[in-house]
């Protein structure tokens, strides 16, 4: 089987979850153990502090290794409490075991064979008294008498834990440090016994946690055992008695004695406790050792203040190792004059060993695996390709022109490349995802309708714990089928005009305070900026029963908190990838959007909600088609009920971001494009006055569909425009797409991308495609065109929901302003579009579109 990139990442995957919430039980049920059984925690503690000074006050894995008592403690904790209590097996073909009367049990194939861990390591015929924690169980002479089988948290035989030594590592280590530095007690909290979660089948949880009092040893817990073992490896050391200084020095950490002070008995202390960390604070009674130079180079005395032992160094080479296994540094001249203790902080040193040797292998192997797994992908997607003959994109060429252009612009060159050669489709190979750009048409036809099933994702990333992304362009085909189902009729044509008065109110409204600004003079206006708060004020009215108010405040709360969200809703390569390994994405939750957002939305969803629910309250709006649809689903009993609060906070956000920048930046551009052609703006305008006067002189939903020129301009706009300008499609399955120059083979996880923008800017399709030209969309000239060439709505059976929306909002928005205003150029008007290029999927126009209105 070849190391695949799926196969590396989840063997450190399974380290992850071998090794975390395993080891920090184990740890805690340690501590727990200790805490009540004070001898034990005693006896631990000296055998650490001695390993300690033997290994120079360092916990290594020599150390380690040398903590027997520690280890018999850890593997006492494992039987007791084995974190995974059950072991399970599956018998691949029939079989006979023996029993331990000689009975011969068969078991036939595919049956689950259960070991219950748990109830082996508490059986008291081979553990006497199983629920007493008795450490001594595992000593030395004991271990060599257990039969292997009966001690199995880490399983036995074959396939035994890989990871069971850097495991007891990890733990061992871990109680060093704990118990070196803190004593460990019961408390009030502390429970009698523990209780583990019923709930967690597989692992034996703690169910509410474990409570205990930890406190700060008083001194370094090793400081007798330096003297205890300098005493018997430092030569030249003699035991004096009854010796008394004459003076006593305390200078805190530093102590300085002038050549010319070098008198017999001088005595100095060197703090070697607490309070030797220099922070200021002082020297502790009866911790310490006191220096005496009876004979400055000659004889030095060394005595612990708390004991009667002096310890009396001959020779300078002693001297100095003393301070080194001690971990003193000692400065010197020629008649001992200074002698400066340096503090290395061993506090923080310990600190950070777990880091050192657990966390930062974990690191290194992830690393290490990952690199590899990604360059072996790499490699063999490159291969792939090659033998298909398709062209592949150099992956930092690509991520170069996406720094300096937009995503839609560099695709294009790239299908302008690909229909120059005539060739299918072109590959870009990222690192850990492939796309497949699409040229050649008939490819793309399949795509969306004929291979439907092979493509129906959008390879968006969706998180349930995100609200906001619980929507239908975010579904996989499953749920978005059954909802796709539900959530059709809410935009048929009798819903479109059941909505159309509360659009219009909004039409009011956006016409008042377009003529309020030309009467201050203010004649030239960003037609983008008060597109988008129209939109936004019709959006917050339909979707969200609110009055937004956007209008009249541009920095309304819900324009601030829309935007925002906006921006964080589309992430172009984060989705690709987040949605190809979405289980590691689901593991550590991660959500697009802030907390702020998500509970903004749900907020009004569900004062709305409550409120109509309440006073009875029918709005003729969105959010009553979602309500209906969930009272259908309530009254349905045998129906499964998708609608929850999520889903309706989702389906009402996507309807705010499919429509708000896109029908904002589609309204603006077709003023822009009015304004440099005027003959089509005085067209426009004759045809609105004339079906106005047909319909009482107001604009009606039926007086729409009268608007046949005005429909040419707005689908002209989305042509040259268009908001999204690529489709993206994932491959579910691995699929054949047949192209002009044969078939070509996509890999499953492979995402298409449909250059949107590039097909309506295709002379084949379009002649002179970057003229405005309205006439394109008569219905002769539609009827000439192949299919799939206009996609601004997308096609197929995955195309957008809300396109008859989006349209009625056009149509009224472009022909309420027509009849009312008259846009021109002004200085400030741009020569083209301009759009954002940290925007990836939207075409967002940029610097906004700057037009002169004027009152007809």
């Amino acid at each position: 089987m070849p190391l695949t990139l799926e196969i590396l990442v989840g063997q450190v995957f399974a380290f992850f979850i071998g090794g975390f919430e395993t080891s920090s039980c184990t740890m805690s049920y340690a501590l727990y153990e200790m805490a009540k059984n004070t001898h034990i925690q005693e006896k631990a503690r000296e055998e650490i502090q001695q390993c300690m000074v033997k290994h120079d006050n360092e916990i290594t894995h020599e150390a380690l290794r040398d903590m027997q008592y520690l280890k018999s403690v850890l593997q006492e904790t494992l039987r007791k409490y084995p974190i995974v209590p059950l072991m399970t097996r599956i018998c691949r073909r029939t079989c006979k075991i023996k029993t331990t009367n000689n009975a011969r049990i068969t078991i036939k194939k595919d049956t689950m064979m259960l070991i219950p861990i748990y109830g082996v390591q508490h059986n008291p015929d081979i553990y006497p008294h199983p629920e007493q924690f008795v450490p001594e169980r595992f000593n030395e002479e004991n271990n060599a008498r257990q039969d292997p089988c009966t001690f199995l948290t880490f399983g036995a035989g074959p396939k035994t834990c890989i990871g069971e030594l850097l495991g007891r590592m990890q733990m061992l280590l871990g109680l060093a440090l704990l118990l070196s530095e803190f004593k460990f007690s019961v408390c009030e909290k502390t429970p009698k016994e523990l209780t583990f979660d019923p709930e967690n089948t597989f692992l034996l949880y703690v169910k509410d946690g474990i409570q205990l009092k930890v406190e700060k040893l008083n001194s370094r817990p090793y400081h007798r055992g330096i003297i205890n073992a300098t005493m018997e490896f430092l030569e030249g050391i003699e035991e004096v008695s009854d010796r008394t200084p004459e003076t006593i020095d305390e200078v805190g950490c530093e102590v300085l004695l002038p050549a010319a002070q070098s008198r017999i008995d001088e005595t100095l202390v060197l703090p070697y406790g607490r309070s030797c960390y220099t922070d200021g604070s002082k020297l502790e009674d009866g911790v310490g050792l006191e220096v005496y130079i009876e004979n400055p180079g000659t004889k030095i005395y060394f005595r612990l203040p708390d004991q009667n032992t002096v310890l009396q160094v001959k020779s300078r080479a002693s001297f100095e190792n003393f301070f080194t296994a001690s971990k003193l540094m000692a400065i010197t001249t020629r008649t001992w004059s200074l002698i400066q203790y340096v503090d290395i902080s061993l506090r923080v040193q310990f600190s950070l060993i777990p880091s050192i040797m657990v966390w930062i292998l974990t690191f290194v192997l992830l690393l290490v695996s990952t690199l590899a797994g990604i360059y072996l992908r790499y490699s063999q997607r490159q291969k792939f390709w090659n033998r298909q003959n398709v062209e592949t994109v150099g992956l930092l060429e690509f991520i170069q022109k996406v720094k300096n252009d937009h995503l839609f612009l560099v695709v294009d060159k790239i299908y302008q490349e690909l229909r120059a050669e005539d060739i299918p489709c072109k590959v870009v190979e990222s690192l850990l995802n492939t796309t497949v750009i699409l040229r050649d048409h008939n490819a793309i036809k399949e795509v969306l309708t004929s291979q439907f099933e092979n493509f129906p994702d959008r390879g968006f990333y969706m998180n349930h714990r995100d609200p906001l992304l619980v929507n239908l362009s975010r579904f996989h085909y499953d749920i978005w089928k059954a909802m796709r189902l539900k959530l059709t009729p809410a935009f048929s044509p009798a819903k479109m005009k059941y909505i159309f008065p509360t659009m219009a109110e909004v039409g009011d409204h956006f016409v008042q305070v377009l003529q309020q600004q030309i009467f201050r003079g203010e004649d030239i206006v960003d037609m983008h900026d008060i597109c988008k708060r129209f939109s936004m004020d019709v959006i917050g009215t339909v979707a969200f029963g609110i009055e937004c108010n956007s209008l009249k405040n541009p920095q309304a709360e819900f324009k601030l908190q829309g935007e925002k969200a906006l921006l964080q809703h589309f992430r172009t390569f984060v989705d690709q990838f987040a949605e190809k390994y979405s289980w590691l994405m689901h593991f550590i939750n991660f959500k697009y959007h802030s907390q702020d957002s998500i509970r903004f939305f749900t907020h009004i969803v569900q004062e709305t909600l409550a409120y109509r629910e309440r006073e009875n309250i029918k709005r003729n709006d969105f959010m009553d088609l979602l309500i209906e649809c969930r009272n259908v689903e309530a009254e349905n009993k045998n129906e499964n009920h998708l609608m929850s609060l999520e889903m309706l906070v989702g389906q009402v956000f996507i309807f705010f971001v499919g429509g708000y920048e896109s029908n904002a930046a589609a309204l603006s551009q077709a003023l822009f494009e009015l304004s440099r052609n005027t003959e089509i703006q005085e067209k426009a305008r004759q045809e609105v006055m004339q079906v106005k006067s047909e319909h009482g002189n107001k604009i009606t939903y039926e007086s729409l569909k009268s608007l046949k020129y005005i429909k040419q301009i707005v689908l002209e706009t989305l042509r040259k425009y268009p908001i999204a300008p690529a489709l993206m499609r994932y491959c579910r399955h691995t699929a054949i797409l047949n192209t002009s120059t044969g078939p070509i083979t996509l890999p499953k996880d492979t995402t298409v991308m449909i250059p949107v923008y590039s097909i309506h800017n295709n002379p084949d399709f379009y002649p002179n495609p970057q003229e405005f030209c309205p006439e394109r969309f008569d219905e002769a000239e539609e009827a000439g065109r192949p299919p799939h060439t206009f996609l601004t709505f997308g096609d197929g059976p995955r195309n957008c929901i809300a396109s008859g929306f989006g349209k009625m909002e056009l149509l009224f928005g472009l022909a309420t302003l027509l009849s009312k205003f008259r846009f021109s150029v002004s200085p400030k008007t741009p020569r083209q579009v301009e759009f954002k290029k940290n925007v990836r999927y939207l075409a967002s126009v940029e610097n906004g579109i700057y037009l002169r209105v004027e009152n007809l």
